[in-house]
């Protein structure tokens, strides 16, 4: 209750704790954000985002600017193969024993990671429907989810100047963030000093 007193009532403001419902409702949907995005998706994701281009750029600049950005992997959209739990049967009146069966998955799969080559295709801090973007320091890579790709920060239908200025200063803060992280400690984005 302290945590609560602190971080929710005193520093944002909220007038009463949540209920039970909402409290388990969001720790689950914490616990299953693949599989949360996987529905999300479905319903707001069009591969059309992916060969949106920006044709005033000459080729030159074009080119120069897809070299450079090489070095620096992206995720976007949504993760390509996203943990969806199919070896758990859930039950909607056992919380906490549904709680239990997720950390015990996640853990097997941890644990059995344990020696092997980092799986690049899995999305770490950020699923498709958090409207946010970042950058993971340690493999270079932007994530920019499904949900930031949305009005009003961006629509194909919209003018490609609404377009640029909205997901624009999103991507550049994080090319910013990659800069940050990586100048001093690398000869180049992908080797360190």
């Amino acid at each position: 209750m302290a945590h609560w007193t602190f971080f929710e009532q005193k520093l944002k403001g909220m007038e009463s704790p949540p209920n039970r419902v909402s409290k388990c409702s969001a720790d689950a949907a914490k616990q299953l954000n693949d599989l949360m995005g996987t529905y999300y998706l479905k319903q707001t994701w069009s591969s059309d985002l992916l060969g949106f281009k920006a044709d005033w750029l000459d080729e030159w600049t074009r080119t120069n600017a897809l070299t450079k950005l090489s070095k620096i992997a992206s995720q976007i959209g949504g993760p390509e193969e996203p943990q969806l739990f199919n070896t758990i049967d859930f039950d909607d009146d056992e919380y906490l024993e549904n709680h239990w069966k997720i950390s015990r998955v996640v853990n097997e799969e941890n644990i059995g990671q344990l020696g092997k080559p980092i799986n690049k295709k899995v999305w770490q801090g950020i699923s498709a429907q958090d409207a946010n973007a970042n950058y993971v320091p340690s493999l270079n890579r932007i994530v920019v989810p499904a949900a930031i790709l949305q009005p009003p920060f961006f629509d194909l239908q919209a003018d490609p100047a609404q377009n640029f200025g909205g997901v624009g200063m999103v991507i550049g803060h994080e090319l910013i963030s990659a800069r940050q992280y990586n100048g001093p400690c690398f000869e180049t984005l992908r080797s360190m000093n």
